[in-house]
């Protein structure tokens, strides 16, 4: 018997939340932040037998979250000072750390 299921659950791109289970082929998806917790415990109702069902249900938030392309902003930036356009600076970049 399994004795707690993870899932990792992160917004969704239309809306609401989207979530997977970590080792089973269990996903489900909700509206609202207050459906999440029923959602789960309805999918692990669905997926396990009673004799199977985990008695622990754990939450993984993933949150994806750009802070800065360090890299475009650098290439931008030396773009300017020498007069030519940021992609072929990048790729001149991409050349020398590779």
């Amino acid at each position: 018997m399994v004795k707690e299921i993870i899932f990792t659950v992160s917004e969704s791109l239309d809306g609401g939340y989207e979530a997977s289970a970590v080792g089973h082929s269990i996903y489900t998806q909700c509206d609202e932040y207050s459906e999440l917790n029923t959602t789960l415990r309805d999918a692990v109702r669905c997926h396990f037998d009673e004799e199977e069902r985990p008695s622990l249900i754990r939450i993984h938030f993933v949150r994806n979250e750009v802070i800065a392309d360090l890299a475009t902003a650098k290439a931008d930036r030396m773009a300017g000072y020498m007069g030519r356009t940021a992609d072929s600076v990048a790729a001149d970049m991409e050349r020398i750390i590779v």
